[in-house]
């Protein structure tokens, strides 16, 4: 089976790259930095979307490609409707013209869209495009993902763990709002899983019972590569999340742990080390 991957070099999108490669014959797509044989592709320019659809004609499309985050979003309002809301309209429509089912991947901030600004907003409403112009389709609502991906270089969560490990840089983190987690791993799993037993039309939470801050997050990743972790100060509390893993359960798919998302997540850095820094002291973890 032929699948594309928009958004084929961010974090959550080489991840899954790496991951769905494994399964199906893989295709994707970058937009600002190539990081392996990509085709170039802005999400936003509905004739670029059809061509690269209608040349590769893919049997299923993974749309990873979005302004990932608040800060990005609010930074540049008229950028984040046109990448994460037009985009995902161009994808879709595409999507129909080859008879591709669609897995969109979305954010558990659609949940509460206007507490996340531009961002939550334009998630939200990405979420309706599909429900409305798909009929073979996957919502993924991941939280805040952990796991090792084959770009360490965007500015996400995991790879600022990375950098406190291999460039020591401080492990500050913030221990007031209570994120639902997920490992990048299981994306890759629920697809496949849903593909093999024809799920369709479903939102999916993929998170774990516990919600955790940064800080936790931070300290039980980071006290195995001996790497100490500070709160920072001056902080509100917020409420904690409401994602839980009921679909996940109802659906018979895979429901991890905090603790097990947490080992293999520690276990992805360390093989990482091991490969990239195979002589030094690193390898030590």
């Amino acid at each position: 089976m032929k699948v594309l991957i928009t958004g084929a070099n961010g974090y959550v999108g080489a991840r899954l790259m790496e991951d769905l490669s494994n399964y199906y014959e893989t295709y994707g797509t970058y937009h600002t930095k190539n990081l392996d044989k990509l085709l170039r592709l802005d999400v936003a320019n509905k004739e670029e979307v059809i061509s690269i659809v209608n040349r590769i004609r893919p049997e299923m499309i993974v749309h990873a490609s979005a302004i990932p985050n608040q800060n990005k979003a609010d930074q540049d309002v008229e950028l984040a409707k046109r990448v994460n809301v037009v985009g995902t309209t161009n994808v879709a429509e595409a999507a129909n013209g080859v008879g591709a089912s669609v897995v969109f991947i979305s954010s558990n901030v659609a949940l509460a869209p206007e507490r996340y600004g531009t961002y939550g907003i334009t998630k939200f409403e990405a979420e309706k495009v599909i429900e409305k112009m798909c009929k073979d389709y996957l919502i993924l609502r991941p939280g805040l993902i952990i796991g090792q991906s084959p770009n360490t270089e965007n500015d996400r969560f995991q790879n600022r763990l990375l950098n406190n490990i291999v460039k020591k840089t401080p492990a500050i983190y913030d221990n007031v709002e209570k994120y639902e987690v997920t490992w990048a791993g299981q994306l890759c799993e629920v697809i496949v899983e849903a593909k093999k037993r024809n799920i369709t039309s479903e939102t999916i939470p993929i998170v774990v019972d516990e919600y955790k801050t940064r800080f936790e997050i931070a300290r039980d990743i980071l006290q195995n590569f001996n790497v100490d972790v500070t709160q920072k100060e001056e902080q509100k509390p917020v409420e904690s999340g409401w994602a839980t893993t009921r679909t996940l359960k109802e659906l018979n798919l895979k429901v991890y742990g905090y603790t097990e998302v947490i080992e293999k997540t520690v276990e992805e850095i360390k093989d990482y080390l091991k490969n990239k820094f195979q002589d030094r002291s690193l390898t030590r973890y």
